[in-house]
C-alpha cells in the first residue's frame, strides 16, 4: 500500500522518522531548551543563569514548549483529519465522491496559495508591530536586548530566536489552515458541491448518526487551539506591561476557534435533522398509503370481509407511528453534556491566563520582595548564632 502524500513538510519531517512523533516533539522540546540555556550563558552581556528572574526562565520554557507543542499538534490533527474524512462510510452510490471529496482535501492542504496568505497574515502582525514601534523583534529575553553587542553568541542566540518564534507562528498557521479546511470539508458534506454523501445512523450507538470521529475531531482542535492560545499569552505577559497588540491577535484566534467549533456543531446538526428529516418524510409516505388502502377497505362493499386485513393494516400504521417518534428522539443533538462542558471549560483557561497570570506574578514579586530582607537577615545575623552555639555545645 502506497504511503500517503505528506501535507505539509512538519508531516513529511515526522515521517521520516522511526521514532513515534510524540518522542520526537518531547526531544524538540528539550533540546530547544537547553540551547536557549547554552547561547545565553555564552552572551557576556547576559547576567549569569543563576541571576535570571523567574520571568526570563518562564518566557524560555513555554517558548521552547509551543514549538514543540505546535509541531506535534501539526502532524497530529493532519493524521486525523486525513484519517477522518478517509474512514467516512458512503452513502449508497456515493463511493466516487467520497473519494473526490479526500483528493480535493488533499490538493486544499499540498496544492492551495492560500495558506501562504494565512502565514503572512500571522506573521506580520507580530513583526509588523515592532517595526511600528521602532524595535527588533526579541521574543524571549525582551529586558535584555542585545544592542552594541555584536558577538558570534550573541548573533546566534538571536538567529535561534528568531528562528523558534517564526516556527511557532507557522505552526499556528497551520493549525488554523487545518481549520479552515476541517470547515470547507464538512460544509461540502452538509449539501455543497456534494451533497449528502455520508451514511448516517440515527440510531447508532455514539448517539450522533455515527459523525463521533467528525465530533470528536472538532472538539479535539478546539481544545488544542485554546490551549495554544493560553501558552502563547502567558509568553507575551509582563510583571510591569502587557503586550496588547500581541495578545489582541491571540484574542483574534479565540475568536476564530469559537466560531469554527460553532459552525462546526451546525454542519453536523443540519446533517442529522437533513437525515432525520428524510426518514420522517418516508414513514409519512408510507403512512399515507395505508391509510388509503384503510379508507378504501372502509368505503369498499366487503368491509366485513376484509376485518383480518384491515387489522393488519392498522398494526403497520401503529409501527410506523411508533418508528417516526423514535427518529424523532433519536441523535437529537450533535453535542453532549460531556462535549460542551470541555468547550466551555478549555475556553476559559485562556481568559485566566490573561487575567490571572499579572496578578499572580506581580504578588509573586512582592512576596519576594518582603521574604529576601528576612533570608539576608537569617544569613547575617541568625545563621552566625547558631554556628557559635553549636560550637560551645561541642
Amino acid at each position: 500500500m502506497p504511503e500517503d502524500k505528506s501535507w505539509s513538510w512538519i508531516d513529511g519531517a515526522f515521517k521520516k522518522r522511526p521514532i513515534p512523533y510524540p518522542y520526537v516533539s518531547l526531544i524538540i522540546f528539550i533540546c530547544c531548551y537547553l540551547i536557549y540555556i547554552f547561547l545565553s550563558m555564552l552572551v557576556e552581556s547576559f547576567p549569569d543563569y543563576h541571576d535570571w528572574d523567574a520571568n526570563i526562565k518562564r518566557k524560555i520554557l513555554i517558548t521552547s514548549l509551543l514549538v514543540a507543542y505546535g509541531m506535534a499538534g501539526v502532524k497530529y490533527f493532519i493524521d486525523n483529519v486525513r484519517g477522518v474524512f478517509k474512514m467516512m462510510e458512503p452513502a449508497p452510490g456515493c463511493q466516487k465522491k467520497i473519494a473526490a471529496l479526500n483528493v480535493q482535501l488533499e490538493d486544499r492542504f499540498t496544492k492551495s496559495k492560500r495558506f501562504y496568505i494565512i502565514l503572512f497574515l500571522v506573521i506580520s502582525p507580530f513583526y509588523g508591530i515592532d517595526l511600528m514601534r521602532g524595535e527588533v523583534r526579541s521574543y524571549l529575553l525582551t529586558e535584555y536586548r542585545l544592542t552594541g553587542s555584536l558577538s558570534i553568541d550573541s548573533i546566534t542566540l538571536d538567529i535561534f530566536n528568531n528562528i523558534a518564534a517564526l516556527l511557532i507562528l507557522y505552526t499556528m498557521a497551520m493549525i488554523l489552515w487545518i481549520i479552515f479546511n476541517t470547515r470547507w470539508a464538512l460544509s461540502d458534506l452538509e449539501g455543497g458541491s456534494h451533497g449528502h454523501i455520508i451514511e448516517i445512523d440515527l440510531f447508532n450507538v455514539d448517539d450522533v448518526g455515527g459523525l463521533k470521529p467528525i465530533r470528536n475531531l472538532i472538539l479535539k482542535l478546539v481544545v488544542y487551539q485554546f490551549i495554544a492560545v493560553s501558552l502563547a499569552i502567558i509568553n507575551f505577559v509582563d510583571p510591569d506591561k502587557i503586550m496588547y497588540h500581541e495578545i489582541l491577535f491571540l484574542v483574534l484566534l479565540f475568536i476564530i476557534t469559537v466560531c469554527f467549533f460553532v459552525s462546526g456543531w451546525f454542519v453536523i446538526q443540519e446533517l442529522l435533522e437533513g437525515e432525520r428529516g428524510r426518514n420522517i418524510n418516508s414513514i409519512n409516505e408510507l403512512y399515507r398509503q395505508q391509510n388509503h388502502r384503510v379508507q378504501d377497505i372502509i368505503a369498499g362493499e366487503e368491509y366485513w370481509d376484509n376485518q383480518e386485513k384491515l387489522d393488519r393494516i392498522l398494526t403497520s400504521m401503529n409501527f410506523l407511528k411508533d418508528e417516526r417518534d423514535r427518529v424523532k428522539e433519536a441523535s437529537k443533538h450533535a453535542y453532549n453534556f460531556k462535549s460542551i462542558f470541555i468547550f466551555i471549560s478549555s475556553s476559559l483557561v485562556p481568559f485566566i491566563t490573561t487575567y490571572l497570570l499579572p496578578v499572580i506574578i506581580k504578588e509573586g514579586s512582592k512576596v519576594s520582595e518582603h521574604i529576601t530582607p528576612k533570608m539576608e537577615f537569617l544569613n547575617d545575623q541568625v545563621l552566625p548564632l547558631i554556628n557559635e552555639s553549636l560550637q560551645i555545645f561541642y
